[in-house]
């Protein structure tokens, strides 16, 4: 199970606001940044996140 989940962002300022659900592979996150960048025009970029399953596996230990 990977740890972290990738989601394309787009920045404002010093704010991440997500344009993407998370993807499991930076792959899959990588082509939605190519094809959102081309419609939109707009700065994107990939955040990586934690992924929520591994965080709940943490916080139970």
């Amino acid at each position: 199970m990977a740890k972290y989940r990738y989601r394309v962002i787009e920045l404002r300022g010093y704010e991440a606001i997500p344009v993407s659900e998370p993807y499991e592979t930076i792959e899959e996150a990588r082509h939605c940044l190519e094809q959102l960048q081309r419609s939109t025009g707009k700065k994107l970029s990939i955040q990586q996140v934690a992924d929520p399953q591994q965080k709940e596996a943490r916080r139970n230990r």
